[in-house]
């Protein structure tokens, strides 16, 4: 009883039980790490099949470019299509079922981008599995982790910073095994890795977590509340800015590395060594922004975002490329923690889950229309390093949030 008491004092979870706030940090653990085996040489993947499909474009750069793009915005477009015909089914089951239902979706999505080797249209079907994992999986995790995690003053700095050092724990690591296995053993043993893992992140949640059903939902109360309301005018553009920088980081910086570094190796080393120094941050970053230094924290960590996008165009060297990751993932606790704090705060001024079912639609809305626009430009240019001037206006609009 006394450890039970003196875990909970520290980690502040008065509010849920001990074994819950286990299974939080547990689930996102593992699940951290099955994506992150994965998730910087999806990119890289799909670009190298599509060498023998030039559909696009007869570049072979911008082609694969163009591929990348579709698979990313078709899966964010099933977000929102899946968002408006599941809602009613995931808002009464409870969160036990849409996790678990979420992970086998996860699962079959990385069962087709395995298949893909075979014909690489089958991303296609893959993108629509992974859309509907994303719904299933982030809009519940987010609602539970916001009314879990408050504990009482309103404030999310701590609780974010910790949730992303546990994750960061065991997603650090993911980078280089995954290339270390995919230079060993090739990419269809990776996906069985990961598959593995995601099943094994079900079971805290399923087995720990209590949850009542949620009250029905009403997209007019999302679109009159939320969409249409000019009080969320600057967290509307924020949230574009901030899906924005993500995916021209995702998609284009990581076949930036690829092309300079030329090496799975290199780029899950890179990867995982500024992933590790990252790690002492989070927790400092999150507590100082609970002591009202978020605006000051999350300027900097914008200011610093937004150069190393401006920067990318102009260096490809390998000292370059080490030095601009280095500093994007050193910098990352001061520009991900206060924005997602943020974001969280805002959600408890008005219904939480339509809140966060806005975050969703709005983000996916603003980040298919990205991809879908940087595509079309694509197609009639013969460079490709002009998107990190869309990602630098991204990171910079992210700083409304806090307004």
């Amino acid at each position: 009883m006394f450890i039970t008491a003196f875990i909970k004092k520290i980690l502040k979870i008065d509010k849920y039980t001990l074994e819950e706030s286990r299974a939080i940090y547990a689930t996102n653990t593992i699940f951290g790490l099955a994506q992150s085996l994965l998730g910087i040489f999806v990119p890289i993947y799909i670009f190298n099949l599509s060498k023998d499909y030039l559909i696009f474009s007869n570049n072979e750069i911008n082609n694969g470019f163009i591929w990348v793009c579709s698979y990313f915005a078709l899966s964010s477009l099933i977000v929102i299509f899946s968002i408006f015909l599941f809602h009613d089914l995931i808002f009464q089951w409870t969160l036990k079922k849409t996790i678990f239902f979420s992970k086998i979706f996860l699962i079959a999505s990385y069962a087709g981008l395995s298949l893909s080797e075979h014909s690489l249209y089958l991303i296609f079907i893959a993108a629509v599995f992974a859309g509907i994992h994303t719904t299933f999986y982030w809009i519940p995790y987010h609602i539970f982790f916001v009314k879990r995690a408050d504990d009482g003053d309103s404030k999310f700095g701590t609780e974010t910073g910790r949730r992303d050092f546990f994750t960061g724990l065991s997603s650090t690591l993911g980078p280089l095994l995954g290339a270390l296995i995919i230079a060993q053993l090739g990419f269809p043993i990776l996906y069985g890795l990961a598959i593995i893992l995601l099943l094994l992140a079900t079971l805290p949640i399923l087995i720990f977590v209590k949850e009542n059903r949620h009250r029905r939902h009403s997209f007019k109360d999302v679109y009159f509340n939320f969409l249409k309301n000019r009080k969320y005018l600057k967290t509307s553009i924020a949230l574009g800015g901030n899906i924005t920088s993500n995916i021209i980081y995702i998609v284009f910086w990581s076949l930036m590395m690829y092309f300079g570094l030329n090496s799975f190796v290199d780029i899950g080393l890179l990867t995982t060594l500024s992933g590790i120094v990252s790690l002492a941050l989070l927790l400092f970053v999150g507590k100082m922004i609970d002591k009202k230094r978020k605006l000051g924290i999350h300027t900097f960590g914008v200011f610093v975002n937004t150069v190393l996008h401006l920067t990318r165009p102009f260096f490809n060297s390998i000292c370059y490329l080490y030095a601009n990751g280095i500093t994007d993932n050193i910098n990352a606790p001061f520009y991900s923690v206060p924005f997602n704090s943020s974001v969280y705060e805002k959600s408890l001024e008005g219904s939480i889950s339509d809140f966060l079912i806005y975050r969703e639609l709005l983000m996916h809305g603003v980040r298919f229309l990205v991809l879908v626009l940087v595509g079309f430009l694509l197609l009639f240019t013969n460079s490709w390093t002009w998107v990190f001037y869309i990602g630098a206006l991204g990171s910079g609009l992210t700083i409304l949030v806090n307004f």
